[in-house]
């Protein structure tokens, strides 16, 4: 899983320095109008302040719909029994939630428990792959599309090596 650290990233940087051209003009007020500069600098920290937590509010929102998604929910069995398979993610498009790469992989036992969790399109799309490939004895390509970022991730699914 992702782990989440409280540093700032991309369009984060530019709402928090959205804010510069404003305190610009409030610095030629307090220079022309003679307004107290000690007042003006702690109403645009307020402001300031409101903004920082916005945007840490935001991000937490964020991860939450990720973590509350019904359809990215962690599985640690596929519904499938009597075959055994490795499988490894082959190539993804459009990104991952969960953050899956290529190169990473699974293996599924004969009473189809995983190795490590997968979220619920990948499982269903491994349970089809493997029961399909136990049947007529290829292994193949599946893919599975994400319900949240619309990726597409491509995975392999092979012979267990013994």
């Amino acid at each position: 899983m992702r782990t989440y650290s409280a540093s700032f990233r991309g369009w984060e940087w530019v709402m928090l320095l959205g804010p510069l051209p404003g305190l610009a003009a409030v610095g030629a007020m307090v220079v022309v109008q003679g307004i107290p500069a000690l007042t003006i600098l702690t109403i645009a920290l307020i402001a300031y302040g409101g903004l920082v937590a916005g945007v840490m509010e935001a991000r937490s929102e964020a991860r939450t719909a990720v973590q509350e998604e019904p359809e990215l929910e962690l599985l640690g069995d596929v519904p499938v029994t009597g075959a055994a398979a490795s499988v490894s993610v082959a190539a993804v498009t459009g990104g991952c939630p969960l953050g899956f790469r290529p190169g990473f992989s699974w293996t599924v036992d004969q009473a189809g428990k995983l190795s490590t969790p997968m979220c619920r399109p990948a499982a269903i799309g491994l349970a089809q792959a493997v029961g399909a490939s136990a049947r007529d004895g290829s292994w193949a390509v599946f893919h599975c599309q994400c319900p949240m970022a619309r990726g597409d991730v491509a995975f392999t699914v092979g012979a267990k090596a013994a």
